[in-house]
């Protein structure tokens, strides 16, 4: 009797990117139905609830490439993909003896390791990541990729939150951090604009993130800024209302659970990391230095986050919840 196809995904190692993996994941399970499909993630990734049919192996990065490969090589892989643009990665997976190595084009020698590298027609950044994922499954770009999903089993947000966690739903968060740089982070005291208009409005707020991405205390808003590790944010941000963020790891959770959601960009391209989730509202100015992709103003002058009023924020999170919330799942 033949052996169901075992396949490895080795998936990106930005919690953001990670997120919108899921809709190739979700893809490849569709594609092989009968495959056991393992994942290779970064270290404190491995219990996020991600789709896939098989196991999730956190990389050991104390075993190096060698020490990995050899992990890896004894579960007889027929297919890899490689969701991480580096060398390394490629290297590993050959070394492994995984046959056909899938990936898109990377760091400068990384292709001399795999058997398929898809042309990306369009050039870099000239469509979304996601599409760019896609392009593993379908070469000729002609599908269209699934959205993303997260695969939460049912009272699994319930499980992990307790205590001064356990928020009723219906709550609207707040993210203002974004751990690449300034120019992704809407101004403070636009935040705290925003939360005083929505505390009028009598909405109840809870600002989530690291220690650090909201240094006040606002009596308007409950702050758990470094109170909660990354699955507890994930679960509230499954019972909150809708996400006010930066682009962040935090802005493409919320797509995943597919829940509404106010995104903010400023230095980074809205084409191409904007969130897949027709629940949300992206507010950018498009100014004509932007998407620089720098993580600090080259000009100085964060005009394309500090020129976006909190009022127009506001009427954007009003649109939001125009859309109706649908239960996370693949």
């Amino acid at each position: 009797m033949t052996q169901p196809e075992k396949i490895l995904v080795r998936t990106p190692n930005w919690l953001g990117d990670l997120m919108m993996s899921t809709a190739f994941m979700r893809a490849l399970l569709k594609q092989f139905p009968d495959a056991q499909i393992d994942l290779l993630v970064k270290k404190g990734f491995e219990s996020i609830p991600l789709p896939h049919r098989g196991e999730v192996i956190p990389l050991d990065p104390e075993l190096g490439v060698r020490g990995m490969a050899k992990v890896l090589q004894g579960r007889y892989y027929s297919r890899g993909y490689l969701l991480t643009p580096s060398y390394s990665s490629a290297l590993m997976f050959f070394l492994a003896g995984i046959k056909t190595r899938i990936g898109l084009k990377g760091q400068w020698g990384r292709s001399l390791f795999l058997n398929l590298v898809p042309k990306q027609v369009l050039g870099e950044r000239a469509q979304h990541l996601s599409k760019e994922y896609h392009l593993m499954i379908d070469p000729t770009g002609e599908t269209e990729p699934k959205r993303p999903g997260l695969a939460l089993p049912k009272g699994w947000s319930d499980r992990l939150l307790n205590g001064s966690l356990d928020l009723e739903k219906g709550f609207v968060a707040i993210a203002p951090g974004a751990v690449y740089g300034p120019a992704k982070r809407w101004p403070y005291e636009h935040y705290l604009g925003l939360i005083q208009r929505l505390h009028q409005a009598g909405e109840r707020v809870v600002v989530l993130g690291q220690e650090g991405d909201f240094p006040y205390e606002d009596t308007q808003a409950l702050n758990l800024t470094g109170q909660t590790n990354l699955l507890e944010l994930i679960a509230l941000l499954s019972r909150a209302k809708v996400l006010v963020s930066n682009d962040s790891g935090a802005m493409h959770i919320m797509a995943a659970l597919r829940r509404p959601q106010v995104a903010v960009f400023g230095s980074t391209s809205t084409l191409w990391t904007s969130p897949v989730n027709p629940k949300a509202r992206v507010v950018s100015l498009h100014l004509d230095c932007a998407p620089c992709y720098k993580r600090v103003c080259p000009y100085g002058h964060y005009r394309c986050l500090h020129t976006i009023e909190p009022e127009l924020v506001f009427d954007a999170y009003l649109d939001a919840l125009g859309e109706p919330a649908e239960p996370a799942s693949v």
